[in-house]
């Protein structure tokens, strides 16, 4: 009996114990998942879920909230360049209104002058618009150099700096006081006095202007004229306002050099009989920036000092004076001269002083043709009334836009050796053999040099 009371060696009674608490634990586990577990299962999936809805709703928030940053930024571009076309449309209404502008082309120059707002304008392929936008980006590759403290934006207060300021590695603080060019006042020197722009001061140089076009009739021979205008109002403005550029070359030195280069850009293309400017200047600007267009042209007299010293003693100040301005003006008569041959006008004259100038020219067939035939009526000219006193030396090198704008580097500067080189060549070999043979055969009146004129 004993033995039936026992199993695996195990009492019966704690086996049946074992056994019931077995089934009532499984029963209780059963209870407990569905009154517990699965709830909390439930729970938990349903976090999961939500969270993953936060995410992908996150998710899709910063995609929209994305857009909308884009879009605002796009919008804002838009503004600008809707206010800036409004401006464009501004500027080119008040010349047609209050300067009796009626030229379309000329109000289209003004118009478009800009790439963003030429490349949708509705003009023709052959408007002089794409030669004004591409002579403005050169003279901008000339005047256009970075500050060293670079800032964003622009700053219409900012004054013309002096170009003495960072000449030879200064770094001064120069600038020139806010006015006009005005006989009746002093020389506007610049100085480190404290001096802003204001909208004043424009609003008067613009009335200026105005007032001035209404008495000049837009044609060659009043093109002189208008640059004097410009030269009085523009002389002490800056071309640029951008507080990441210097803020040292004048918006009358920009106007002129972008219509000196305008100009050689015109008659180049007439001459490669080139009408489609849209293609050639703004598609395919690029490539155009290689093509020569250009000459750097140079005229030096030589024979100045011994004409100018050459003198008597009685009224000795007098007659330097003289001389010295009697030089000056016949430079500036042979340089009017000569750019009233090339159909061009004082905008291409770079330089002048000293009996030595520098001008831009178009490298054409043509203009080369005058520019050697000009330089010997003048040299003959000089013969005959100086005999050989007085010489001019003529040179030239031709150059492209990147030249100008000093690509690759050096380029600029190594225009200006080259020329020197070749001035100086003609100098030491003034006359061919037929104006020696010619010298040498020549008979002259008297036995004894003037002591005054060197002549016999």
């Amino acid at each position: 009996m004993e033995e039936m009371t026992r199993l695996f060696n195990l009492a019966f009674q704690l086996l049946h114990d074992t056994v019931l608490l077995a089934i009532a634990i499984f029963f209780l586990f059963l209870a407990l998942s569905y009154l517990l577990f699965n709830p909390v299962r439930k729970m938990l999936k349903d976090r999961q879920e939500k969270i993953a809805t936060d995410i992908d709703t996150a998710l899709a928030d910063k995609k929209d909230a994305a857009a909308l940053k884009a879009e605002y930024e796009a919008k804002l571009k838009n503004i600008d360049k809707e206010a800036d076309q409004i401006l464009s449309e501004a500027r080119q209404k008040a010349l047609k209104n209050e300067a009796k502008i009626e030229d379309a082309e000329l109000l289209n120059c003004v118009r478009y002058h800009h790439g963003k707002y030429l490349k949708n304008a509705q003009i023709a392929a052959d408007d002089l618009a794409y030669i004004t936008y591409y002579a403005d980006n050169v003279a901008a590759f000339t005047d256009r150099r970075e500050a060293s403290e670079q800032e964003d934006g622009f700053d219409k207060t900012i004054p013309l700096d002096s170009v003495f300021n960072i000449l030879n590695g200064n770094h001064g603080k120069s600038h020139y006081a806010m006015q006009v060019l005005n006989p009746k006042e002093d020389i506007n020197y610049p100085t480190e006095a404290p001096v802003a722009m204001n909208e004043h001061f424009y609003k008067t140089v613009v009335d200026q202007i105005t007032d001035n076009l209404l008495g000049i009739k837009l044609d060659e021979e009043y093109v002189n004229s208008l640059l004097s205008v410009l030269e009085a109002n523009l002389t002490y403005i800056p071309s640029s306002t951008s507080k990441r550029e210097l803020a040292d070359i004048s918006l009358f030195d920009h106007v002129k050099i972008t219509a000196a280069v305008a100009s050689c850009v015109e008659q180049y293309l007439a001459a490669q009989k080139e009408k489609n400017y849209r293609e050639v200047l703004f598609e395919n600007a690029k490539e155009s920036y290689e093509k020569p267009m250009f000459l750097l042209y140079s005229m030096d007299i030589s024979g100045i000092q011994n004409f100018i010293y050459s003198i008597g003693d009685k009224g000795a100040l007098k007659g330097l004076r003289a001389r010295s301005f009697y030089l000056e003006i016949m430079m500036e008569h042979i340089i009017d001269e000569l750019l009233e041959k090339v159909s061009l006008s004082r905008t291409n004259l770079i330089y002048t002083g000293g009996g030595h100038c520098y001008m831009l020219l178009p490298n054409t067939s043509e203009v080369l043709e005058i520019l050697e035939s000009y330089e010997k009526q003048v040299n003959q000219w000089l013969l005959e009334t100086f005999d050989i006193s007085l010489y001019i030396a003529c040179g030239y090198v031709v150059a492209s836009a990147n030249h100008l704008r000093n690509v690759p580097e050096g380029s600029y500067s190594e225009l200006y050796q080259n020329i020197s080189k070749m001035l100086s060549g003609k100098k030491t070999h003034r006359y061919s053999a037929d104006v020696i043979r010619h010298l040498n055969r020549k008979a002259h009146d008297g036995e004894r040099e003037c002591s005054v004129c060197r002549r016999v």
